[in-house]
């Protein structure tokens, strides 16, 4: 609906329920991505997809909103088919309906005689997607998903005549290679210039340890990059890798770059993963996890509040100069499931205390000789003492044996009371009053 012609709109679903006869409806943005997008688009006899809208781009509509926490594939034909649903009641307003723009047929290209280093793509939904296929000494084989990344899809989808790839697809998206094919290539590793496949580095033909079940796909398109696109780079799925950001200014026609780690957290990094069509973030990277990248660095001192759909929505960016270096940019890990609790070890319990204290008692004894007995029986006592009233503090301040962090509050660090518990095991103060003596009794030797 809303859209100015007929491959483009706000969605629209029809759907009877117990309270009418039959009323049409909106979909929510929770869950939704290019694999839902691609079904509407092939319900609606559109062989491509162009973007998924995760925002009212087409108006928000007025009628209910039938879906949300849509979970496709994106083989299936037909909406409802999709394996996650959910009809009915949801918390979600118009400021969250969701469109599509799908894109007409394009001519099937005629399939040239093989020779060595020709690509092809096979058993996608259309031509410009499949798995990748590579010929090579006379024979076609698949192509391991070992760090494959977009850079790498790119140079397949310019060979074969489209101007980039949009996605770089692992884990055999579109089903494995038959069994009796080679797995050809191996750790692709394209800086996305290459004209050819076989150019870029790779391990040597034929050597690796996979299997079809990791064969490597991609979504190709002749649509170009637009402002403050995200993509994934060097990691060794399409859910995590550097996060890269797509950016037109005065000196360039558009380019690439990274994003700097000042202001990264796990609110920037859910906000990727949500432009990308991942509902979760695993986990945010302040480091060069994913190599250090090669282009510019577009972005720091980035600042969300996790709610935003789109990286350029955030409150706070700051684009262009910096002081940032290829050691401070940032990556991310998304993913489709919401991981359970993580459990960190609990703090140093009572008796794991009083038995240091008494390996260490025994040290100093050997040492210290009488005066020193005393100091250490009475550090032994504090360290009883603390201890107890540390666990028990922790306990009443509502911390668990174990430190349990629930999906959403990535664990950072510990508790304060955690690493209290250990720390003020040992005292701060020495006992000044045994020193002297010691002292006194050096100056009477």
């Amino acid at each position: 609906m809303d859209g100015q012609s007929d491959n483009y709109g706000r969605v629209e679903i029809f759907h009877y329920n117990e309270s009418h006869n039959g009323v049409w409806g909106s979909i929510c943005k929770d869950g939704w991505g290019y694999d839902e997008a691609r079904v509407v688009c092939t319900q609606l006899g559109f062989p491509y997809v162009a973007s998924p809208f995760r925002i009212p781009y087409f108006g928000p509509g007025n009628g209910p909103i039938h879906l949300t926490n849509v979970a496709c594939t994106g083989i299936e034909t037909f909406l409802p088919d999709c394996p996650q649903l959910h009809w009915g009641k949801n918390n979600c307003s118009h400021a969250d309906v969701v469109g599509v723009e799908c894109s007409y047929p394009q001519p099937t290209p005629v399939a040239p005689e093989a020779e060595e280093g020709f690509v092809r793509l096979r058993d996608g939904m259309s031509n410009d997607e499949g798995r990748v296929e590579i010929y090579h000494d006379g024979e076609w084989g698949t192509i391991c998903d070992d760090f494959w990344d977009v850079a790498d899809a790119t140079v397949v989808c310019r060979w074969l005549g489209y101007m980039r790839a949009s996605k770089a697809k692992s884990a055999a998206f579109y089903g494995p290679g038959h069994n009796f094919q080679p797995i050809w290539m191996s750790s692709v590793n394209c800086t996305g210039e290459e004209e050819e496949l076989s150019a870029c580095a790779s391990s040597d033909w034929g050597d690796n340890q996979c299997s079809h079940r990791e064969d490597a796909s991609v979504v190709c398109t002749n649509l170009s990059e637009d402002e403050g696109e995200l993509r994934l780079m060097d990691g060794k799925d399409d859910n995590y890798g550097r996060v890269e950001i797509f950016h037109y200014n005065e000196s360039h026609n558009g380019v690439w770059g990274s994003i700097c780690k000042d202001g990264w957290g796990y609110d920037e990094a859910r906000v990727v993963c949500n432009q990308l069509g991942f509902p979760y973030v695993a986990l945010p990277f302040r480091i060069p996890y994913f190599g250090p990248g090669s282009g510019p660095i577009h972005l720091t001192n980035v600042a969300c509040t996790g709610t935003e759909i789109y990286l350029p929505f955030c409150p706070q960016l700051h684009w262009g100069k910096n002081n940032c270096s290829h050691a401070d940019v940032v990556g991310v890990e998304c993913s489709d499931f919401q991981y359970g609790p993580t459990t960190f070890p609990a703090p140093i319990a009572e008796h794991t205390t009083a038995l240091a204290g008494w390996l260490i008692a025994i040290i100093v004894i050997s040492c210290l000789g009488f005066c020193g007995m005393i100091v250490v029986f009475g550090a032994v006592l504090y360290f009883a003492k603390q201890g107890s009233s540390n666990v028990t503090s922790s306990q009443g301040q509502g911390y668990p044996t174990a430190a349990t962090f629930s999906p959403g509050q990535p664990p950072m660090e510990l508790p304060p009371s955690y690493t209290n518990a250990v720390a003020s095991s040992f005292p701060a103060e020495k006992d000044q009053s045994c020193i002297t003596t010691l002292d006194e009794l050096k100056q009477k030797e």
